[in-house]
């Protein structure tokens, strides 16, 4: 019998990556999304941190862009 405790809450790769490539690709709809998400929101760690740094470059006033995105990415070792 499954349980609840042994149950993965839903999640979808690509829509995550979507999401994710969809404000890389257009910035000026990061506000908008991120009103409605956060890390945690991502199933995928990696995900999780991609997200955690848009945040941070955006915070910053820095555009995304896979080049800025890749060099923050390194430089916090993820």
């Amino acid at each position: 019998m499954t349980t609840d405790a042994d149950r993965l809450p839903p999640s979808d790769r690509n829509a995550e990556r979507s999401l994710l490539g969809a404000v890389m690709r257009d910035n000026l709809q990061f506000a908008a999304v991120a009103q409605e998400i956060r890390a945690a929101d991502f199933y995928q760690f990696a995900h999780q941190t991609i997200w955690s740094s848009m945040v941070e470059l955006m915070s910053a006033g820095k555009a995304i862009d896979p080049q800025i995105l890749a060099d923050d990415l390194n430089d916090r070792k993820a």
